[in-house]
């Protein structure tokens, strides 16, 4: 099994607040669309919380700020994902999601990455 997972920040000008209702009205719609689309055996799209217990956990540990959301998508294996990929329609997809991007996530703090299982 293969993983994507997405750990993305909101853009410094976009407030917590802002973020939320992009996330909420704009992303998990557009992450259900993604899901679909590459058939991904299933995903979870799930956004921080803003709790004081975050902070603790940092403080003790010493690490940076957590992300605002993460996207986890996964598969059996990558051949479906890279049939899909090259298309048509994902290169469409694609551009409709860096748009949506663009509006509220800073992609330079973001990271995307694939894992095992």
């Amino acid at each position: 099994m293969i993983r994507l997972i997405y750990c993305i920040t909101r853009r410094e000008d976009v407030s917590v607040e802002d973020f939320r209702r992009h996330w909420n009205d704009s992303f998990v719609p557009m992450a259900e669309r993604l899901a679909s689309f590459y058939e991904a055996k299933d995903y979870r799209v799930s956004a921080t919380l803003a709790v004081g217990a975050n902070a603790t956990i940092r403080e003790m540990k010493g690490t940076a700020e957590p992300h605002d959301g993460l996207l986890e998508m996964w598969w059996d294996n990558a051949a479906t994902l890279m049939d899909k990929a090259g298309s048509d329609s994902a290169a469409d997809l694609r551009a409709q999601v860096q748009a949506l991007e663009a509006q509220f996530i800073d992609i330079d703090r973001s990271n995307l990455f694939f894992t095992d299982g």
